[in-house]
């Protein structure tokens, strides 16, 4: 999930906020899908002053971790 939202101080100068959660991939997956990777891109390019990441990074509890 990717949400962008602005909040206006003052027309001229929004507060910018960027979301991004539930990156992970399937259980013990330590690696993420391209469509993160593409979610990321997007998200630099928009150049938020904040970005919130919530939910899950890393899926389960791989011993290699």
């Amino acid at each position: 999930m990717l949400l962008l939202a602005s909040a206006g101080r003052a027309a001229a100068d929004p507060l910018r906020v960027a979301v991004i959660s539930d990156m992970n991939g399937s259980y013990g997956s330590t690696e993420y899908e391209s469509t993160v990777d593409g979610a990321v891109r997007r998200i630099v390019a928009l150049k938020p002053n904040l970005v919130i990441s919530t939910g899950d990074m890393v899926a389960g509890n791989a011993g290699r971790i």
